[in-house]
């Protein structure tokens, strides 16, 4: 998940950091504890975050899709309207004093609007729940939707929906980082649409088992059977692709671009038990993989290391094993020091 890029406003409207403020489960406080542990330069945002939420005076729900929106368009008006007030007095000491008064004005003004429309919504609005999963570094959740779907949820990702499926209206997850599904069908024989939103990408099943893999502003899907169609952002529908099993798609969010490549599946899903496959796979790639999953940090000391290509497989839990056999194979010094790994030449 990439929570490292949010601002304080989308830290108060994220589900997962709304529930664990509000109303914290041991997951969640394991996650976040971790997460901002890890974090340092994170601190005073969270902490800012956080009291403005527990300013509120209702219990943990969930801010709607619209709520949300009302809470910042109202908020970003008023600090429109404030700073145009301040760009009328000249005096320098009385605009030191306003970027002072608009920073407490920024948090009453937040912290009113979403008292206000928290209590509006929890008791007024019936908007189904939105269900949340999520992994640590180096956990892999199995998950099982309210349509007996099943996702298995690889490290550091999050699943999310929103309860009381209807067979009138598709189903629908939003993923964060790497899942592997594998989809049923609706009865009677009818098929209903089950789509998964991967960033700006959406992806729409027609009964199958693939992989989804939403990191570093690129989406990965791998499809091992059925079909999937995968619809750019913006377009309804009429810029798709339509995938084949042994299919590997990339989109790049950045370039708008797909990119279709023909593998063998098992390899790119391996992790759903346990193991860790590389085909021909460069160094640097194998260091974002682990980076991603497990929390750690990579460092190469000359960037050509970060172009030797491995092929080879390891348990996930004998990650020593793993960096030995890489300096091994390529006559290279790795160290180690609690989560920074040191690529370096001997």
């Amino acid at each position: 998940m990439e929570y490292e890029d949010y601002s304080l406003e989308e830290f108060l409207t994220d589900d997962y950091f709304y529930n664990w403020v509000k109303n914290p489960s041991a997951e969640t406080k394991a996650y976040w504890d971790a997460w901002t542990a890890s974090h340092p330069d994170k601190k005073d945002l969270i902490n800012e975050a956080k009291e403005m939420l527990l300013a509120l005076s209702t219990e943990a729900k969930q801010l709607s899709d619209q709520d949300k929106k009302r809470i910042w368009e109202t908020v970003s008006d008023r600090k429109s309207a404030y700073l145009a007030s301040l760009r009328k007095n000249d005096e320098p000491s009385q605009k030191a004093g306003g970027i002072r008064h608009f920073y407490l004005f920024k948090i009453a003004a937040a912290v009113a609007l979403l008292v206000a429309l928290g209590a509006v919504s929890y008791y007024f609005l019936s908007a189904p729940r939105t269900v949340t999963y999520a992994t640590r570094y180096d956990e892999v959740k199995k998950i099982v939707l309210p349509d007996s779907s099943k996702v298995i949820l690889n490290a550091n990702s999050q699943l999310s929906f929103k309860e009381g499926w209807s067979r009138n209206r598709p189903r629908e997850v939003t993923l964060q980082g790497e899942a592997y599904f594998e989809i049923v069908k609706t009865t009677a024989g009818k098929h209903q649409k089950f789509i998964v939103h991967a960033g700006q990408l959406q992806i729409e099943d027609l009964s199958t088992q693939f992989d989804v893999n939403n990191r570093r502003k690129k989406v990965k899907v791998m499809l091992r059977e059925g079909q999937v169609r995968l619809i750019k952002p913006d377009t309804k529908g009429k810029d798709s692709l339509m995938m084949i099993p042994g299919d590997l798609v990339v989109y790049d969010s950045a370039t708008s671009v797909f990119s279709r490549h023909k593998v063998m599946p098992d390899p790119f899903i391996s992790w759903k038990d346990g193991i860790q496959t590389f085909n021909d796979t460069p160094l640097a790639s194998i260091a974002q993989t682990l980076e991603d999953t497990r929390g750690l940090k990579f460092v190469f000391d000359n960037d050509s290391l970060k172009d030797f290509r491995f092929t080879g497989r390891f348990e996930g839990s004998d990650l020593d094993s793993f960096l030995f056999i890489l300096s091994k194979s390529f006559n290279i010094k790795i160290t180690r020091s609690g989560n920074q790994i040191t690529i370096g030449k001997k």
